[in-house]
């Protein structure tokens, strides 16, 4: 085909209505939640084009073929005032380097691009460059490396070592300001290895004070689920991860070089965004290394980005949604890196108060890591004092602070209020975030056990809310109230849940009816299945979880990372919304709901014929009503 016309028929193609290219193009075999349309009909194109993933049967012909994808995605590029090629110093001689700046950017952000250590240059990651520059506040340096298999591990390492060397010793004349490392799957494995050598001493030269990375191979495992589930027609395939790491560092015995999850230990890294892709064979790698980087102490803000494949920053063109994640990733590099001040003084959560209940784990904590970020000041109540006193300490605690304090009992909260109103004076926002779930049915569990579910979750958001309500109506401010999507219908075993969370849904309802002429707003969050301890507890008490997931209404069929629930929770707070909901398909569920009501009545007691008797026998032999991360039940015996 004229690759004038291939060209112009991807981009007709892909520009057409969401609504058409759902229809046109038939999503992915294995894809059990929506893919963005746009990188639908781009995957349902190259499948017409029996194009196979991204690797072809020589690393030259590959190289030819990134390169000739990188064209056909081509559009006019996004405006940089001033971009040069120039050269750099490398290991073995001058690499390739091209220049992005603007003259309003603070900082500068040494990108490497991807291409599976194999393939991609300058021009292959031009537009996503360029994206950075524009909208992240950061100037950009791309730099070439040396590829495999004619130089195999550990070239490119060493190639990356001189070249951050260079642009410490060039920082002036790059712009200057503080200077990140970053770069796309094999340029983020490179980029993050760099920060490891540094942290580890084997490389003299200051860290950079942030990283971003975008869905990082950590580790040659062909163990990782995703590697399987996405093995095939999500644009990398795990016949191409083979063929990358065969030529790079096929037969090398383990190493933190090539293989950075093993060195995520080596100490703190520069905090870091890490970005993963929804169906991208690497995802889980990605994720586990965000979450090892944070055990190790490193600050992290990961987002996995739904609807998404493995090289979506090469896609903006062709995809809005693609567009809108390499923008985000750059603005959440530049809050790390603050050189944005005049953003952040424009946020109107600078200087908020905002008092948030469970906030020592999960959707508390990750929103309270957002809140802080945008300029907001927190004040964390939760049971955990060690984990609330980590938590201060990592956002700083001359801003911060945290109280000790169980939601059911008045006299603690009352203490966590006044001692917010002491430290602060003004409470402009409450996130009432504190909930359990119980184990069992109504016939087999403890009263006193499902009475607790309902104390903490609807009488726990009561107690605070009506605390802390005089002071908020002062500020004019904003509660947030943590529901569920389990307030929309009921289901065998979640008895006390789904009552809490339907009242506090009602509570919430209306509250914001009686305060609205007090100029102060009242949101309601919905959201189907978090990763967090809550949940992961649940998928362990109980075997027939994930099997009873499957067959539920499509947005509660998957289990989404906590990062997304507490972004969508910033974006409320920020707005003053109403609603929150948690993908935000739930929309449509809850309007639903009244429809659906009676058909999802007479499943859940088909089910509950199978359903109920073994939940009532799990719950014998689990001997305990609440999860193991449930403070002061999870190890309750009955």
């Amino acid at each position: 085909m004229n690759p004038r016309f291939e060209r112009t028929m991807v981009r007709l193609l892909t520009g057409l209505p969401p609504a058409a290219l759902r229809t046109l193009a038939r999503p992915p075999r294995g894809a059990s939640t929506p893919v963005d349309p746009h990188v639908r009909m781009v995957l349902a194109l190259r499948r017409a084009r029996r194009y196979p993933g991204l690797a072809l049967d020589t690393p030259e012909l590959t190289r030819t073929f990134m390169r000739a994808q990188a064209v056909l995605a081509r559009a006019v590029p996004t405006p940089v005032q001033q971009v040069r090629d120039l050269t750099v110093t490398g290991a073995a001689g001058d690499l390739p380097a091209r220049h992005y700046a603007n003259p309003d950017n603070e900082g500068l952000l040494l990108f490497l691009h991807g291409g599976g250590f194999v393939a991609g240059d300058l021009s292959t990651h031009d537009e996503p460059c360029r994206v950075l520059c524009a909208t992240a506040g950061v100037n950009v340096l791309s730099v070439e490396y040396r590829l495999a298999p004619e130089h195999p591990f550990p070239a490119a390492v060493d190639d990356v070592v001189a070249a951050y060397r260079w642009t410490i010793e060039h920082a002036d004349e790059l712009g200057g300001g503080p200077i990140a490392v970053g770069g796309d799957s094999s340029g983020a494995n490179l980029a993050t290895v760099l920060c490891q050598l540094i942290a580890g001493g084997e490389c003299d030269a200051p860290p950079p004070a942030a990283q971003l990375l975008f869905y990082p191979p950590t580790r040659h495992d062909p163990q990782w689920p995703s590697r399987h589930s996405y093995a095939d027609g999500f644009l990398l395939t795990r016949a191409d991860i083979d063929f990358f790491h065969g030529h790079y560092a096929a037969g090398d015995e383990p190493d933190f070089r090539h293989s950075p999850l093993l060195g995520a230990g080596r100490g703190p890294l520069p905090a870091t965004v890490l970005v993963t892709a929804e169906f991208d064979p690497l995802r889980d790698e990605g994720e586990a290394y965000a979450e090892a980087l944070r055990a190790a102490g490193t600050e992290v803000d990961a987002v996995r980005v739904a609807g998404m494949v493995h090289g979506f920053v090469n896609l903006t063109t062709l995809s809005p949604a693609a567009h809108t994640a390499l923008v985000d990733a750059g603005r959440r590099l530049a809050r790390l890196l603050h050189t944005r001040p005049l953003e952040e003084s424009m946020s109107p959560l600078k200087n908020r108060v905002v008092f948030i209940t469970g906030a020592a784990r999960g959707i508390g904590a990750e929103t309270a890591r957002r809140l802080a970020a945008r300029g907001a000041r927190v004040a964390l109540a939760g049971l955990e004092p060690e984990l609330l006193e980590k938590l201060v300490a990592e956002l700083g605690a001359d801003k911060h602070a945290w109280f000790e304090c169980d939601v059911t009992d008045q006299a603690g909260v009352e203490a966590a209020v006044a001692g917010t109103i002491e430290r602060f004076g003004r409470i402009d926002v409450v996130v009432a975030n504190a909930g359990i779930a119980n184990r069992g049915t109504v016939a087999v569990t403890p009263v006193d056990d499902v009475a607790r579910t309902i104390e903490v979750n609807l009488l726990g958001v009561v107690r605070t809310v009506g605390t802390a309500l005089p002071h908020v109506i002062e500020s004019r401010g904003y509660c947030l109230l943590v529901a569920s999507a389990a307030a929309f219908s009921a289901a065998p075993g979640m008895a006390a849940y789904t009552a809490s969370k339907a009242g506090v849904e009602q509570f919430g309802n209306a509250l914001r009816l009686e305060v609205a002429h007090k100029k102060v707003g009242v949101g309601v969050a919905y959201m189907s299945w978090i990763d967090t301890d809550l949940v992961r507890d649940v998928q362990a008490d109980i075997p027939t979880f994930d099997d009873s997931m499957k067959k539920m209404p499509g947005p509660l069929r998957r289990v989404l990372p906590v990062g997304d629930c507490a972004d969508a929770f910033v974006e409320a707070i920020e707005h003053r919304r109403d609603q929150v909901y948690v993908p935000k398909s739930l929309k449509r569920l809850r309007t639903l709901r009244g429809a659906l009501a009676g058909p999802f009545e007479r499943i859940m007691r088909r089910e509950a014929a199978n359903s109920v008797p073994e939940a009532e026998a799990n719950y014998a032999k689990l001997g305990r009503s609440f999860g193991a991360h449930s403070m002061g039940h999870g190890n309750k015996k009955v």
